[in-house]
């Protein structure tokens, strides 16, 4: 396996993790690149959201095509992808399929939920993160959260946007969780062949999955995001 996921919370966990595997593959710090969000701000001074698009995943390939010089082989760290986009990571997908010989191509993120399924697949993942781990009575919140949504109303929606525009961490934990939450549902529904369920969580999800990006990609205002997501489920209910 040439490609690797390192999730964790903690950003210098998961980046130290990444230079880990570097060393234990015996590769010289000058045959590292890393890549990041302020790594592309540099190059184009006028980009203002914080996100890894397909104009960055081209310079990413130049570097990867390169000869190591100190080693044997050579790493690519991606700091921070759960920056890139939908459209970068598709773009991203060949080059894991085909890695460059020689290479490693680590991605560094918070959260795995940000990526897609097909790029997972194609990584070796590495959580070394704390799992979400819900007590009885925060479980049964988000599982009665979860199972509203389908009957809010507008006004609720307003209400429930406006608590979580109060902190932007906390918004984004509580995405995640709620995501942690429906990832369940989505299964649950397929064990029971419950196709309109099915189709349902897996719209939920990557609604809140682009949500969650957003939020922490931009300084976008919260309150109108969160309305934005809510609006778009009780029209589709």
């Amino acid at each position: 396996m040439h490609s690797f996921v390192i999730t964790s919370r903690n950003k210098h966990k998961r980046e130290k993790y990444a230079v880990r595997i570097c060393i234990e593959a015996q590769i010289h710090q000058t045959d590292i690149t890393f890549f990041n969000k302020d790594s592309f701000i540099k190059k184009d001074k006028k980009k203002q959201v914080l996100s890894i698009g397909i104009e960055d995943i081209k310079e990413i390939q130049k570097t990867l095509f390169l000869k190591p010089i100190k080693s044997e082989k050579k790493a690519c760290i991606i700091q921070e992808a759960q920056l890139l986009t939908i459209e970068a990571q598709n773009s991203m997908l060949k080059i894991l399929e085909e890695p460059p010989a020689n290479t490693l191509i680590i991605l560094t993120t918070d959260s795995k939920e940000l990526l897609l399924p097909t790029i997972l697949s194609r990584c070796q993942l590495i959580e070394i993160s704390e799992k979400i781990s819900l007590s009885d009575m925060e479980l049964e919140k988000f599982q009665n959260i979860s199972e509203r949504l389908k009957l809010l109303s507008a006004g609720e929606g307003l209400a429930l946007a406006e608590t979580l525009a109060k902190d932007k961490e906390d918004a984004a934990i509580w995405l995640e969780n709620m995501i942690h939450i429906f990832h369940k549902k989505l299964i649950e529904a397929i064990d029971k062949k419950d196709a309109e369920e099915k189709i349902w969580y897996a719209e939920v999800i990557r609604k809140f999955q682009n949500t969650y990006q957003i939020i922490k990609s931009t300084n976008i205002n919260l309150r109108m995001t969160f309305e934005n997501l809510f609006f778009s489920i009780i029209k589709k209910s």
